[in-house]
């Protein structure tokens, strides 16, 4: 992994998790608890502590979210009120550019949880990086139906956490890698991963899903093209995940021409519908290569647009095909009833890997799946 441009190996990167969660079971954390995660965005401190609370047992909840329209005042609002309530919460872990902000939130938490700094911090905090970790193993009774992870996801109402048990999240890292095999050549092997977008919405699972097959993870705090650019090159990114506009301001940057860019097996663009004359372009410019996914945060990929298709324009005005044609339906948004091809209507899923709801909101969570099928709230329709 890089992370800030500082490089870890597998082996430092293990052993920062024993070590952290030797700290955490030492005061206490395991089996049941929660641990709330609190980091500056993309970095391996993220994954350090999400992977030490799930060593001990814990669920790993990530709380940072950027948000461009008022970051400070939608962070403090959903920490206190995680923090405020009676969630299980036993430890806020975070890094060192976070311990003040964590101690002003901790002023009114519910059975004030532990403070725990990934460093050195103030004498009334847990350093998890110090200490030892010989020895430290999984937790032995965990469950398949405990909850390993909460990422973040935005819905209408609001933020809210969505939960990912231990057998999901096992299944998930079973089956790696995730992405069908039509994807690209680095579904056979090894490859290098550049992630830009928030590890703490879905890219935690992403990033994963490269380390576990040997891969190399590079963290980004943002997405910066020229930055974009000479990571690609420098570390020979053979991975790629962007935003529509953003594959757009990669292709029209004025350093892409300069670039090397031969290393790129996979540029896989998501979250909004590409244009289909500028994807012609893209296609152009970086190769067949090019790869549209479309899913949301509960369901997973549910469409692909492979590179093949990126010739076709009319195809480019699409998401693709189906992953699992079985597993996708368009269906009456009111009534559920299933709809012919051509007619809009909600697109429904049954996930591969289903989540197991929202965080402590029973009623969105009960109103997430009907008859079996996952709402994504998305309309949407089948062509022939």
């Amino acid at each position: 992994m890089v992370s800030g441009e500082v490089p870890f190996s597998a082996g430092e990167l293990a052993d920062a998790v024993r070590r952290a969660a030797a700290a955490m079971g030492r005061h206490g954390v395991g089996r049941g608890d929660v641990v709330c995660i609190l980091t500056e965005p993309n970095t391996a401190a993220t994954l350090i502590l999400q992977w030490a609370a799930n060593l001990v047992g814990a669920t790993a909840a990530h709380m940072r979210w950027v948000d461009p329209a008022g970051p400070e005042d939608e962070l403090r609002a959903e920490l206190q009120r995680a923090l405020a309530a009676d969630t299980g919460v036993r430890m806020l872990a975070v890094d060192p550019a976070n311990e003040a902000r964590a101690r002003e939130l901790l002023v009114n938490a519910t059975g004030r949880p532990v403070l725990a700094v990934l460093g050195a911090g103030q004498p009334d905090t847990v350093d998890v990086s110090a200490g030892c970790g010989d020895g430290v193993g999984p937790c032995a009774d965990i469950t398949d139906g405990d909850v390993a992870v909460i990422t973040q996801t935005r819905l209408p109402s609001g933020r809210n956490g969505l939960c990912w048990t231990f057998g999901v999240r096992n299944d998930m890292l079973s089956a790696a890698p995730s992405l069908p095999s039509t994807a690209g050549a680095s579904a056979t092997g090894p490859t290098t991963l550049l992630i830009t977008a928030p590890l703490i919405h879905t890219d935690v699972f992403t990033a994963e899903d490269t380390l576990v097959t040997g891969g190399m993870v590079v963290l980004h705090p943002g997405f910066d093209a020229a930055a974009v650019l000479r990571a690609i090159a420098q570390h020979r990114v053979g991975r790629l995940m962007l935003g529509a506009p953003q594959l757009d301001a990669l292709a029209e940057h004025p350093d892409r021409a300069a670039t090397d860019l031969s290393s790129l097996t996979e540029l896989i663009y998501t979250g909004s519908p590409g244009a289909p004359l500028k994807l012609r372009k893209a296609r152009e410019i970086f190769g067949p290569v090019l790869i549209q996914v479309y899913g949301t945060t509960e369901t997973g990929v549910l469409t692909m647009l492979p590179p093949g298709d990126h010739d076709d324009l009319r195809a480019c005005s699409s998401v693709g095909r189906p992953v699992d044609p079985g597993a996708l339906s368009i269906r009456h948004p009111d009534t559920g009833a299933v709809l012919p091809v051509g007619e809009v209507g909600e697109v429904c899923a049954v996930p591969r890997w289903p989540t197991a709801g929202y965080w402590h909101e029973p009623a969105l969570t009960a109103a997430l799946v009907r008859d079996g099928w996952v709402r994504t709230g998305d309309l949407g329709h089948l062509d022939t």
